[in-house]
């Protein structure tokens, strides 16, 4: 008897879900680590640096300008370059055996590389930056740019017209009486916003004077600023009736039109600055750190320039500190005018590279 054989049927083997999903996943691993990251991460990292940098300089300048306070000698290393590499790679594979011992596997890896290149500051570029004496176009183009007069006579100002500002460095004289009172008299006419600037430049070549577009002037004012501007003249030692002065770096001046000021360079004004720091008083015993002009009744008159504290601990919320000699030092985050003051010096440090060129400011009284 035969038989018919009977169709053979092949058995279909259900998809395996789970490793379905397994490879979307990998394959969408490997396509992120594969997309660029650059531009996402350009606004971060930008202001992370940025910011990074700003506490960075802040504190390196405390630092140096307690480091004066006790006779050391400050270091300044310059952020030259700064270089972000990011690297992102992927891979995916799968094996597929009969059986159903099927392998598959997702490798996906990112890699951030910053490059700092820091330059001590040495040599001639020390000597420029913090040697070299601020130049009076320097001082009144700030002036013009809205700080204080006050603030820029008081801090880059040593003697004008035979003025004594007061000095707590290592060579110490108590302010005159009528520098004060000068200070204030300008700092008037500034508020009124009748002081303003006018720089020329001499060209020896064509033997004329040149306008740089920025000018120094103290304008027509009202009667009562009318009495601080001839006051300021007869400070100044100026002829009353002279409408325009010329302001020349020097001690003396040669002329009744002519004011002669002798600036600070930027280490002159740190010196200042290193006397107000409030050091521990057995600091100043052992003779670590020298003892401060303002510390005594003549010098408390002026206020400090700048209000640094020291301790052993920093208060919570403190961004400027400094660890030295076991001790913290620190400016208040409450106190605007010290930040503004160190603000200021760190302004003066940028300016004072290029600072020694250039002509003489013109004061013009009316």
């Amino acid at each position: 008897m035969t038989r018919t054989p009977r169709p053979l049927r092949l058995r279909q083997q259900r998809p395996n879900r789970s490793l379905f999903a397994m490879m979307i996943f990998a394959a969408a691993v490997v396509m992120a680590a594969c997309s660029s990251i650059g531009p996402e991460r350009v606004p971060k990292d930008r202001l992370d640096y940025a910011d990074s940098l700003s506490v960075s300089w802040q504190r390196q300048m405390l630092l140096n300008i307690v480091k004066l306070r006790y006779g050391e000698m400050p270091m300044f290393l310059d952020v030259t370059s700064v270089i972000n590499q990011y690297t992102t790679e992927g891979s995916f594979s799968t094996f597929i055996f009969p059986g159903g011992n099927d392998e598959f596997g997702a490798r996906g890896s990112f890699s951030d590389r910053p490059t700092v290149t820091y330059q001590p500051l040495t040599g001639e570029a020390f000597t420029t930056s913090l040697l070299t004496p601020l130049s009076p176009i320097a001082m009144f183009s700030l002036v013009q740019a809205g700080w204080p007069v006050d603030l820029v006579m008081n801090i880059c100002v040593r003697r004008i017209n035979g003025i004594n500002n007061q000095s707590a460095g290592l060579v110490r004289a108590i302010a005159d009486p009528e520098f004060l009172e000068l200070v204030n008299a300008l700092s008037e006419l500034q508020q009124s916003g009748r002081l303003m600037i006018r720089l020329t430049e001499f060209n020896k070549a064509e033997r004329v004077e040149q306008e740089r577009g920025v000018y120094l002037m103290l304008g027509r004012a009202s009667h009562e600023l009318a009495a601080e501007a001839e006051r300021a003249k007869e400070l100044l030692g100026l002829d009353l009736d002279a409408q325009e002065v010329s302001v020349a770096f020097g001690g003396i001046s040669r002329e009744e039109t002519e004011i002669a000021m002798l600036s600070r360079s930027v280490l002159d004004i740190m010196l200042e600055m290193a006397f107000s720091v409030r050091v521990p008083d057995q600091d100043i015993v052992s003779g670590r750190a020298g003892d401060s002009i303002y510390d005594t009744p003549e010098g408390s008159r002026t206020p400090r320039r700048i209000q640094i504290h020291s301790g052993e601990r920093v208060p919570d919320g403190t961004r400027i500190a400094v660890p030295y000699r076991d001790i913290w030092f620190w400016i208040e985050d409450t106190d605007l005018d010290s930040k503004v003051s160190l603000a200021f010096l760190l302004t003066l440090f940028s300016l004072s590279e290029g600072s020694s060129g250039g002509g003489s400011p013109l004061l013009t009284i009316n």
